[in-house]
């Protein structure tokens, strides 16, 4: 007779997925961060940061987000933005 397994749940493989999802790596952040410079220097002007969070990448981008973090401008759903 087999005992019977352990019933899991969608709750338990998320956890152990996200247990098995690695943070990246500073090196890499500081190489994206490189980019989005050199890239801004490139493409001087006004533009959207979709998705800031908390982050503020330079004066010249309009921060937007869904949620009010701290240097959000302007909180909104990126399907239905306020601009034209």
């Amino acid at each position: 007779m087999n005992a019977a397994a352990p019933r899991t749940t969608i709750a338990d493989g998320l956890r152990r997925a996200a247990d098995r999802i690695r943070p990246p790596s500073l090196f890499y952040l500081g190489a994206f961060r490189r980019l989005e410079r050199r890239f801004l220097e490139r493409h001087p002007g006004r533009g959207l940061n979709l998705g800031s969070g908390a982050t503020a990448l330079s004066s010249d981008l309009v921060n937007v987000d869904i949620a009010p973090y701290a240097n959000v401008q302007v909180v909104a759903d990126g399907v239905s933005l306020p601009f034209r």
